[in-house]
């Protein structure tokens, strides 16, 4: 069997960059990439106390344009379906609801594409922080990860 090396290279023409500004200071910034299909809220984020409305415009701005190049949708991607109360998960949640989106059930994963370095990865995070999101996640309902190390499938459960 012939592995071949395949690359992707993702054009700067198929990422929009957003910044809300007031009197010469950030608010905010999104990083969105983009196809003709949709847009994705990927990367974003405000200054502690942002201008009230700042990154709600930001928001309705990156839509608009999007709709002026052709973007048929515009993907706010992901937030926690029932965040614990008053969380930061509960405010991302309502800030993206507020566009009239739909929130639609998802999935997390995660692939070790170095067995060593992953192993390691795990270990640090768990010993630190309790376990990343997934872990952390899975952990809230009681998921049974999957780890997948080359050459074999090993089921675990979190803790």
């Amino acid at each position: 069997m012939k592995s071949t090396n395949v690359s992707y290279k993702a054009s700067a023409e198929m990422w929009k960059f957003f910044i809300a500004e007031y009197q010469g200071i950030i608010q905010g910034s999104a990083i969105i990439p983009f196809s003709s299909y949709s847009a994705y809220y990927l990367y974003g984020g405000s200054i502690e106390n942002p201008l009230t409305g700042a990154m709600n415009l930001l928001q309705w701005e990156a839509i608009r344009k999007f709709k002026e190049l052709g973007v048929k949708r515009y993907d706010f991607v992901g937030v926690r379906i029932s965040p614990e109360k008053r969380s930061k998960q509960e405010g991302l949640m309502k800030f993206k609801e507020r566009f009239g989106g739909q929130l639609y059930k998802g999935y997390m994963w995660k692939h070790g594409l170095h067995p060593m370095k992953y192993a390691a990865y795990s270990l640090a995070v768990r010993v630190l922080r309790g376990g990343d999101i997934v872990d952390v996640e899975c952990h809230k309902i009681g998921c049974c990860l999957i780890d997948y190390v080359p050459g074999r499938f090993s089921s675990r459960r979190p803790w």
